[in-house]
């Protein structure tokens, strides 16, 4: 198995992409931290929760540790990475999946929303790769996955959620300058238009899906990314519709 004893951390993991990428992780036997909001059933407008997601992984074999986690908050990040180290030793795998979007034009957002925005999407990556580098720096070897857009290159309408991904792209492509001597790979992955709860819930219903992928399908790719055992792959934008043509 590709991630067999790794510690993964998912963001956002109690639906969507993160769930399917947690999932795909158990299946290659990691060990996988279920890290999302959402702990009981009603307590989001979407469905799904950390502990939905964790008996699903337990019913396959797999082990994982759900933990609930605002990202809005520094103390509970802190806390969270703290309860892995304690429990599994070390994290191999953090994925920043965790967002949200805005529809909205500049015009009509409030600064609320905005910062908002830069704490889940921008500032809580950063501050979990902070958190997570020591021990990816003394293991000599780790991968950070951050997820973006293709927002972040053509915002079409979408203006502040594509800067808020943008920025995420810088970062990843400078932390893995930083971090390439240490082993370390970064890189962000656009899964592409995939049909998710939130998706569902934001989009109008007449809404046509033809071509948006499963999250299922974004799995593969980030099994791949999780894998690497050195830098060669680093500081790269890609796409899963590219995975298996263009990269790796």
């Amino acid at each position: 198995m590709k991630l067999r004893d790794k510690v993964a951390i998912v963001t956002g993991s109690s639906r969507g992409i993160g769930k399917a990428i947690a999932i795909g992780y158990a299946r290659e036997e990691a060990k996988v931290v279920v890290m999302a909001r959402t702990e009981e059933p009603g307590q989001s407008r979407l469905p799904g929760t950390i502990h939905q997601t964790a008996e699903e992984i337990r019913a396959l074999g797999g082990e994982c540790l759900p933990i609930r986690c605002d990202l809005t908050r520094d103390e509970e990040i802190e806390a969270m990475v703290n309860t892995v180290v304690e429990r599994y030793g070390r994290i191999d795998v953090l994925v920043n999946n965790a967002a949200i979007i805005l529809h909205s034009s500049v015009a009509d957002t409030s600064f609320k929303l905005w910062d908002l925005l830069i704490k889940i999407n921008v500032r809580a990556p950063v501050n979990l790769c902070k958190l997570v580098l020591p021990h990816m720096v003394k293991q000599r070897n780790g991968s950070i996955i951050n997820i973006t857009s293709e927002s972040a290159r053509d915002p079409a309408g979408l203006t502040l959620y594509g800067a808020g991904d943008a920025a995420l792209e810088r970062f990843t492509q400078g932390l893995a300058l930083e971090l390439k001597e240490h082993n370390i790979s970064v890189n962000a992955l656009d899964p592409g238009r995939v049909k998710t709860e939130g998706a569902l819930y934001t989009y109008p219903e007449d809404t046509d899906w033809t071509g948006w992928k499963e999250p299922s399908e974004v799995a593969p790719a980030a099994v791949f990314l999780a894998s690497l055992v050195d830098t060669n792959f680093t500081g790269r934008v890609i796409a899963v519709e590219d995975f298996g043509k263009t990269w790796p």
